[in-house]
């Protein structure tokens, strides 16, 4: 009986939506993909627990909080902002490459970055990860010799293509993260390569856009969210506006949690200036 809760009708009862209750928070925005930013907070109880199940996941691919990271984003142009992310890449151990800033000259510096930091594993964009990796072997300098074991993608649809790109160059495991800024990870690839949905953190339903009744294994549905500790600001059935398709086997890998085939999420394009 509970309705269905749209980034529209979210932003045009934006204030009515925050909790009343004594809550530290961060503000937090989301990129606006779909055409607004949507600007909201999120407690610090409702952030441990998306950074938790963040670990968790990633430990199954054997990486460890703390671990060295090249990360593959952008920073804010604000200075205070910029240096703000600077800063918390150091305290997080992670090299940056300003996905902002993608040039030959920027990806062979940054090589010989990885070189010298030797990261435990590669997080950000397809696009602009496989960008540096194309300019870096465009200049004779070989992605596979930094021996990166994993790659998390994310922010993006990963494209069969730019996997078979990402597999071979770098000769190592690429990992698709499907998630939200509003709600962290919604689904993650086991060691055997299955999209697991986060049933521990949230209560994700696969409905029909139309009815909004659950759609049958093997159909495609769009993903509605509850968030299941996000007090501050409530996230209860959310509709995201992705599309997934629940699969119809269980998971070799032992997890209890459900599986999805595929997932049909938005995508950013990107556009060469005349001035490269």
């Amino acid at each position: 009986r509970i309705p269905i809760l749209t980034k529209d009708a979210l932003r045009l009862q934006i204030e009515k939506m925050r909790s009343k209750g004594p809550w530290k928070v961060t503000a937090r925005k989301t990129s606006g993909s779909t055409g607004v930013p949507l600007h909201f907070v999120k407690d610090r109880v409702a952030s441990a627990y998306n950074d938790a199940l963040m670990y968790e996941v990633y430990g199954w691919h054997g990486i460890r909080m703390g671990d060295r990271q090249s990360r593959f984003w952008g920073l804010p142009l604000d200075r205070t902002a910029h240096l703000k992310w600077q800063a918390k890449d150091i305290l997080l151990n992670r090299k940056r490459y300003n996905s902002f800033n993608i040039s030959t000259e920027y990806s062979v510096s940054y090589f010989h970055t990885l070189k010298r930091f030797r990261p435990k594993f590669v997080y950000g964009y397809p696009s602009a990860i496989c960008e540096f990796a194309a300019l870096a072997e465009q200049r004779g300098l070989h992605v596979r010799d930094l021996r990166i074991p994993v790659i998390i993608t994310t922010g993006e649809m990963l494209f069969p293509a730019q996997r078979q790109q990402l597999e071979k160059m770098f000769a190592c495991t690429v990992a698709n993260e499907y998630g939200s800024t509003e709600n962290g990870i919604i689904a993650f690839p086991c060691r055997e390569g299955r999209m697991h949905l986060m049933n521990h953190n949230l209560y994700i339903e696969v409905l029909d856009p139309t009815t909004n009744a659950p759609v049958a294994p093997g159909e495609k549905g769009v993903v509605v969210v509850t968030e299941l500790h996000s007090y501050a600001f409530p996230f209860v059935r959310y509709r995201l506006g992705d599309i997934v398709v629940p699969s119809l086997h269980t998971c070799s890998c032992g997890l209890a949690l459900p599986v999805i085939d595929s997932i049909e999420v938005r995508v950013s394009d990107m556009i060469v200036a005349s001035d490269g």
